[in-house]
């Protein structure tokens, strides 16, 4: 029975949600996406996909700062 208790207790202990600090994929995006349309940063920062997660489909950004970012 203490066995049965202590594995219940475990899951509650790591079930836990993630922390507020950290950010979600959704935040990230958008403010890579913000990032991306300010014209400040036109030509020092290109935001690209370069692919995609096999699991969710979830895609996989990169970022280039450089003083030509849209050469390749």
């Amino acid at each position: 029975m203490r066995y049965v208790l202590l594995i219940m207790s475990m899951g509650v202990l790591f079930g836990q949600t993630l922390d507020d600090r950290y950010h979600t994929t959704q935040e990230i995006y958008s403010l890579l996406d913000s990032l991306n349309q300010l014209e400040e940063l036109d030509g020092w920062f290109h935001l690209d996909t370069i692919g995609f997660s096999t699991h969710e489909s979830i895609p996989i950004l990169a970022v280039r700062i450089s003083d030509n970012a849209h050469q390749k």
